[in-house]
């Protein structure tokens, strides 16, 4: 699992004897990041102190419930503003660390920098000036990445509602039993079984819903704690952010060759593809076409850079005293 925003792309991989650092500062990055997570249990933090404490003071008054739901709902509102001022900045950074990249890593290949000064081929290089920001792309993972936030958020809304309803009716019903018990129509042991049973299953409901461990997101039929989840999309999204980079940077060099990085996976999903270079295009004679880009999971480390190989570009290699790709 990712411990850090870049981690894997602050260097290429371990390749033809050395790692090869990227030179892009990410220290704005991390920070940036670091902030979003903190920014994200915090809102943790204060849903678990409202819910924990509504439901132990609990009340069979309409008011007090919707007040509770109406703070609960800021408190998720806040989340996705957290998001929407947070995340652009760091997707944008992402793009602009996968490009340097894989600018870095193309013009560090020896075969490649002879051919940019050699008259003969230079002409069939397309070159640009160095790493760069796409703003359509960007803008169009942050939207995406919204919607699911939102969608989320939304669902918690609704469980959070269904769980104040229910513990106002768990009052409403101690409220009657003890009623009960005063007017004689329980015995004491008859209330206490009533009272038991009642508690029992509402723990179940809190327990179902993943409202005993603080888990007021559902995505899927799956409960999700909301800072864990803010953070994995976060996480995922910037490393899409990252990979597209180097996916736009290979297309307006017009390089067709890609590799995944190496580090000894124990990941079934990522062993396939380790190591291995791939065609963008499908058209290469001697690799495969690349099916999926970088991260292969949602706590995936591999990265995708490009590779340059000579004899794909010109068919043979101009420098025999250099080792071909």
């Amino acid at each position: 699992m990712a411990k850090e925003p870049g981690e894997g792309w602050e260097y290429n991989f371990e390749g033809r004897g050395k790692k090869v650092e990227n030179p892009f500062d990410s220290s704005r990055l991390k920070e940036e990041y670091k902030l979003l997570l903190s920014n994200f249990k915090t809102v943790q933090k204060r849903l678990d102190k409202l819910v924990k404490t509504a439901i132990e003071n609990g009340s069979s008054s309409q008011r007090y419930w919707s007040d509770r739901l109406l703070q609960a709902n800021a408190i998720l509102d806040d989340l996705v503003q957290i998001w929407k001022d947070g995340f652009p900045s760091l997707a944008e950074k992402g793009f602009v660390q996968g490009t340097t990249l894989a600018d870095f890593v193309l013009n560090s290949d020896r075969i490649y920098s002879r051919l940019k000064r050699d008259p003969r081929f230079s002409g069939k290089l397309k070159r640009i000036q160095g790493p760069f920001v796409d703003e359509n792309v960007v803008n169009a993972i942050y939207e995406d990445s919204l919607s699911y936030l939102e969608a989320a958020a939304s669902g918690g809304k609704k469980k959070i509602e269904s769980v104040f309803k229910a513990t106002k009716q768990k009052v409403i019903a101690e409220a009657k039993i003890n009623r009960q018990l005063a007017e004689g129509i329980l015995t004491d042991n008859n209330w206490k079984t009533a009272k038991d049973n009642l508690e029992k299953t509402f723990r179940r409901k809190l327990k179902r819903d993943g409202i005993s461990d603080g888990n007021y997101l559902e995505i899927n039929g799956r409960n999700y704690n909301v800072s864990s989840y803010s953070e994995m999309l976060t996480r995922t999204r910037l490393r899409e952010a990252q990979t597209a980079g180097v996916q736009k940077y290979a297309e307006h060099t017009g390089n067709d060759l890609v590799q995944v990085s190496d580090h000894d996976t124990l990941t079934e999903i990522c062993k396939k593809f380790e190591g291995h270079i791939y065609s963008i295009s499908g058209k290469s004679k001697k690799y495969p076409k690349l099916e999926k880009w970088t991260p292969f999971h949602r706590n995936c480390l591999h990265v995708i850079v490009i590779f340059f190989d000579v004899v794909e570009l010109l068919g043979f290699n101009p420098y025999p005293d250099e080792e071909a790709a």
